[in-house]
């Protein structure tokens, strides 16, 4: 899963540890300014992203709660 949207990422964890499902969730800076690999990139680009959408952030699962996750990312929609 992959959102830019903090509260709806945490739900989401929330639901996940509800369910015992193991997750792991990145955060990717699109504003970063460090110099790393990519960064020449960023730099040229991230003047125009606003910071509501500055991160974004990404949930794995494994292959084997991959359907499970996806039931309940189903349902809490549809609330």
């Amino acid at each position: 899963m992959i959102s830019t949207d903090m509260n709806y990422v945490a739900n989401v964890k929330d639901l996940l540890y509800d369910n015992h499902i193991k997750f792991r969730c990145k955060v990717y800076n699109h504003n970063r300014q460090d110099g790393g690999f990519g960064a020449r990139r960023g730099l040229d680009s991230s003047m125009f992203i606003r910071d509501e959408y500055a991160y974004q952030y990404v949930i794995y699962v494994g292959k084997e709660d991959l359907e499970r996750a996806q039931g309940i990312l189903s349902r809490m929609r549809k609330k």
